[in-house]
């Protein structure tokens, strides 16, 4: 059985999406297409998918690992749910600032929610980011934030 919060309890509902492949290999000789077609996700498959996910992130007992689940989560829904998104990654940043074994960790989990709010909530992200002890960790997730914001919105990343 799956304990969940208040927040995260709610079953995740499909959404219409698609899914665009990256990085994929292709060992045969056929020339790759420079746009490959987008894949498309059934909305039930896709909702089964995600709450396995959500059910699998709540199963974590540790807190930089499942802060880190949980908003590569509110990444994946933040275009189709945003609240949801919103609720996630609070949760995980909850989480993130309760670590106190060691800073790297807390540092690691925080960068993973400032890069999971990059496009959602630039503006905290980038707070957040800044917020980050660990140097290199502090850079890791500024230069996401920029890059998605420079994906997004070219005049406010230049």
């Amino acid at each position: 059985m799956f304990s969940f919060t208040a927040n995260t309890a709610d079953r995740i509902e499909p959404a219409a999406h698609t899914i665009q492949p990256q990085g994929e290999r292709n060992y045969s000789r056929e020339a790759t297409p420079k746009n490959p077609e987008p894949v498309r996700v059934s909305q039930p498959r896709q909702a089964r998918i995600l709450t396995a996910a959500l059910r699998a992130a709540q199963s974590i007992t540790d807190l930089g690992s499942k802060a880190s689940a949980l908003a590569d989560i509110a990444e994946a829904v933040a275009a189709a749910d945003p609240d949801r998104a919103a609720r996630l990654t609070a949760d995980a940043e909850r989480l993130a600032q309760s670590i106190t074994s060691e800073e790297y960790w807390k540092a690691s989990a925080l960068a993973g929610v400032a890069g999971a709010l990059a496009v959602a909530d630039p503006d905290r992200a980038e707070r957040l980011a800044r917020s980050i002890t660990d140097e290199g960790l502090k850079a890791s997730a500024l230069v996401r934030i920029a890059g998605a914001l420079a994906a997004a919105d070219p005049d406010r990343a230049a």
